[in-house]
């Protein structure tokens, strides 16, 4: 849970040398962009595109993760109808700390011959005082907008969801007053949550969030419990 920008890519069928120089010219494009750091192009095929849930250790596990679908018309996932592509090729973008990573590129799935990519990066975090707090949210999230901007500009974006509704409104000032909202808002409902627990005779411990670690989280959460209220 917690503020996320959420995106698509999308390229019509081409020979793989053209879907890697567009994911290439994207990747060259967010070097030139303030993220903490980005990675070679990754490129899989096969059996290699396929999410394990027993080697913790892939490097490429969240990548392969984010690229697995599920083919239901009952929005039921299981394992039966799940649908990992057969060529991906990528690469993953750190946009600063506190923030999740961004993975963007193309891929192919059994009997498609379009390229496509749906991914999402979780940036709220990164606005804890420790990080460099709105500052670095800033530099985490309207970094990654502009690279959203750079693949519209190439042809190959699809739809985008902004949860801090900067996408739509460009305004940067509404988007820090939507992030301390967010801060207060889930604040709030983890706080609840640990009395919840503790009071079933549960111990609190037991959960963890990233608002708790938060300086100010205190503060955040005796906020959000009185705008909730």
């Amino acid at each position: 849970m917690g503020l996320t920008l959420h995106y698509e890519l999308a390229a019509p069928a081409c020979p793989a040398a053209e879907a890697r120089a567009l994911v290439e010219a994207l990747r060259k494009h967010a070097q030139s962009l303030p993220f903490d750091d980005v990675s070679e192009i990754i490129e899989l095929k096969g059996e290699d595109c396929r999410s394990s849930r027993t080697n913790l250790n892939d490097p490429h596990g969240w990548l392969k993760v984010q690229t697995t679908r599920y083919m239901t018309d009952t929005g039921e996932i299981t394992a039966a109808n799940e649908r990992s592509p057969t060529h991906i090729i990528a690469f993953t973008v750190d946009p600063g700390e506190g923030s999740e990573v961004a993975n963007f590129g193309l891929c192919q799935y059994p009997k498609a011959t379009d390229w496509s990519w749906a991914s999402f990066c979780k940036t709220q975090y990164a606005s804890n005082p420790s990080t460099g707090d709105v500052a670095n949210f800033l530099k985490c999230h309207l970094g990654l907008v502009a690279l959203l901007d750079k693949a519209k500009e190439m042809g190959i974006l699809g739809p985008v969801k902004d949860e801090g509704k900067y996408w739509d409104n460009r305004d940067v000032v509404a988007l820090v007053k939507e992030v301390g909202m967010w801060n207060r808002m889930i604040a709030g409902f983890y706080g609840q949550l640990r009395d919840a627990v503790e009071a079933g005779g549960g111990d609190p411990r037991i959960l963890a969030s990233e608002i708790a670690k938060f300086q100010n989280y205190e503060r955040l959460e005796a906020e959000g419990r009185r705008e909730e209220g």
